[in-house]
């Protein structure tokens, strides 16, 4: 049997000695909780207690290098019925999609959480009266001005004492978001005007409210920092456990935090971004600032996949060029694509295309979505004519990867035609296209009702459809000497509803068990299958969209959550040892930080300082971690813990 197993077994074996033991202790009146320990340690030396939290520390980091090691060299399947792929002898690559950034999305990015809040509401009159960067100027009598965020985030956000900063005159009460009577508690001894400092005990995300601002020096620049942040959050911008999840990647795509498709149909103009001095960088029509997107690529320290705006004009090309080659880290390469979906007529820069083909007199009236052979035309002129200018200012091309964007359900009609009309493949470095399976299934009627393993067998199904169209679409791009990174993909099983025709209460059981879906065992296997075959179908490199995510897109749901899919994705850049593992064999191993902000840190706990013991209800068994095992091989350890010795 493994020597995980005997790890799986102490651990096993601790958490039963533990049911009736204490893991809380107060001190002097906060509770701290702490790893469970067996009973006869209690009855040890006092010193012990002084060494509680250090032996919590070693068994953390123990348990994780066990998770770590566990089952990474083994792939889940091939099994039958799996389509033949052509392999590829090279080193994979894999990326992946910033979800949306709003006060509701579950990642946790910044250190300064205001970062990732709502533009104010006013109430009870709406209009604010805002400065050019969106904070409150002033307010009528009896107005206040609030703003959410973390929110519906339930317990997932960390709890602490989190450091206000502001400029200006005027009174702040920062809240739950979920409830107006449940206040956070303002500490008055460690505040003062500028600062001040709340307790704060996760409740389904938090409201600021500015009740008074001095019109003369009105309330801005205000920043709300997680817990251990305060000394650090000018120089790491980054919340650190976003820093350690995202750092193994090879590139990142941030076409959804520049919100692409939330874009105004209006010309795009350099001097009306969003910049770092903007209320929030959860503006769902400008998106984040371009000196966040460099700076975000700098510290996790992979390529920067970047989107030029469909509406923007020649100068914010320019102007964006620029910038991201004065502070792009020399080693880094730029990943430069225009617009996004290009075809899909709900978008901007598809009614951009057609509005340029009618400018020259081309009739586009009744070209559907589907067929729309002009507007791939004009695309691909369009944006060769903008990736120019980003070559005319980096003078060198070696830098830049052009990235020309297919349509995955019908590459060929769609692609190739314009692609090869005047040689317009060499205009580009990248061909690229969606590679999604499980899509859909929430929306059969029958979706509730369906057994575990018919879910992932429709869904394994799905993705063997999906991948023999990655091969082909990898094929035609090397055809054409093109890299094919699919740049976006993955498990995506959200409701889509588009009649809206299901009712409120189903619609949420759906989602739950969508959710639930995303971590079955039996996933494992399926997850192995999309990241493995991706790289055989021929693929440069593999994307999933989105990170963390709970609308069935991304490789987590919620902040420090032990996920099957991105613990797939770990082992897979353990096998191939690509970027990732470097970055994890490089990192010295130790334990997970209290909350996504602070730094690890060894806590001693005197004898004298503890007032009171309770007992635990929860095991120290961590959720999820039978995934990582076969049948058999859970057999085996019950059957070692039953009979103390491993089987035969």
């Amino acid at each position: 049997m493994s020597s995980f197993l005997c790890f799986l077994r102490s651990a096993v074996l601790t958490s039963i000695a533990t049911a009736r033991v204490p893991t809380s202790h107060s001190i002097h009146g906060n509770a701290m909780p702490m790893t469970p320990f067996p009973s006869p340690i209690l009855s040890n030396t006092p010193r012990l207690l002084s060494l509680l939290a250090a032996c919590s520390l070693a068994a953390s980091t123990a348990f994780s290098q066990a998770l770590s090691d566990a089952k990474d060299e083994e792939i889940h399947g091939p099994s039958a019925g799996q389509a033949k792929l052509p392999g590829n002898p090279n080193t994979p690559k894999m990326g992946v999609g910033l979800w949306m950034m709003a006060h509701w999305t579950p990642e946790i990015v910044f250190q300064n959480v205001f970062n990732q809040s709502q533009d104010f509401q006013g109430a009870p009159d709406k209009a604010l009266d805002l400065d050019p960067f969106g904070w409150v100027k002033s307010l009528k009598p009896g107005q206040t001005a609030s703003s959410r965020l973390l929110f519906n985030f339930g317990p997932h956000y960390p709890a602490g004492d989190y450091v206000l900063l502001y400029d200006g005159e005027g009174q702040i009460i920062l809240e739950s978001a979920s409830d107006q009577e449940k206040f956070t508690t303002l500490h008055p001894a460690e505040s003062s005007p500028g600062r001040m400092l709340f307790h704060v005990t996760p409740d389904n995300g938090l409201r600021l409210t500015i009740k008074s601002t001095n019109p003369s020096n009105h309330l801005r620049n205000i920043r709300l920092l997680l817990p251990g942040c305060e000394k650090t959050y000018a120089t790491e911008i980054f919340a650190r456990n976003f820093v350690n999840r995202t750092k193994v990647l090879d590139f990142v795509r941030y076409h959804a935090v520049q919100n692409q498709w939330m874009a105004p149909k209006k010309t795009v103009l350099w001097e009306n971004r969003t910049t770092p001095q903007h209320q929030t960088q959860a503006n769902r029509k400008a998106g984040w600032a371009i000196e966040y997107i460099v700076a975000c690529a700098n510290a996790l320290n992979n390529d920067l996949w970047y989107h030029i705006p469909d509406r923007a004009d020649e100068n914010y090309v320019r102007q964006a060029a620029k910038y991201i080659k004065a502070n792009l880290k020399p080693n880094l390469k730029l990943y430069l694509e225009y617009a996004n979906e290009v075809w899909n007529s709900n978008y901007g820069g598809t009614q951009l295309m057609m509005e340029l083909a009618r400018a020259d007199g081309i009739d586009v009236k009744g070209i559907s979505w589907n067929a729309a052979t002009v507007v791939r035309e004009y695309y691909l002129k369009h944006a060769a004519h903008l990736m120019d200018v980003f070559d005319s200012e980096f003078q060198d091309r070696s830098r830049i990867k052009r990235v020309c964007a297919g349509w995955a359900k019908n590459f060929e009609r769609f692609g190739e035609p314009a692609l090869d009309k005047n040689g317009m493949a060499r205009q580009f470095d990248v061909y690229s296209i969606a590679s999604y399976f499980g899509g859909g299934l929430p929306d059969n009627p029958d979706y509730l009702k369906m057994a575990d393993s018919l879910v992932v067998d429709s869904v394994s199904k799905d993705l063997e459809s999906m991948l023999t169209n990655l091969a082909k679409a990898a094929a035609f791009a090397k055809a054409h000497n093109l890299e094919f990174i699919p740049y976006e993909g993955g498990f995506a099983n959200s409701l889509r509803d588009r009649d809206k025709s299901i009712p409120p209460a189903d619609r949420a059981k759906i989602k739950a068990r969508s959710l639930a879906i995303r971590q079955l065992p039996a996933m494992a296997a399926v997850y192995d299958r999309f990241l493995e075959g991706g790289h055989a179908c021929g693929a440069d490199a593999g994307m999933i969209y989105a990170a963390v995510c709970n609308a069935g897109w991304g490789y987590m749901e919620f902040e420090r959550q032990d996920s099957l899919y991105y613990n797939r994705m770990l082992a897979f850049m353990k096998r191939h040892q690509m970027h990732g593992a470097k970055v994890l064999a490089a990192a010295s191993p130790t334990p997970s930080p209290a909350h996504p902000g602070a730094a690890s840190a060894e806590t001693f706990v005197a004898e004298n300082d503890i007032t009171a013991i309770e007992t635990s209800k929860v095991s120290l068994m961590p959720p999820g971690l039978t995934n990582l095992l076969r049948r058999d091989e859970i057999l085996d350890l019950l059957a070692f813990l039953r009979d103390g010795a491993p089987p035969e």
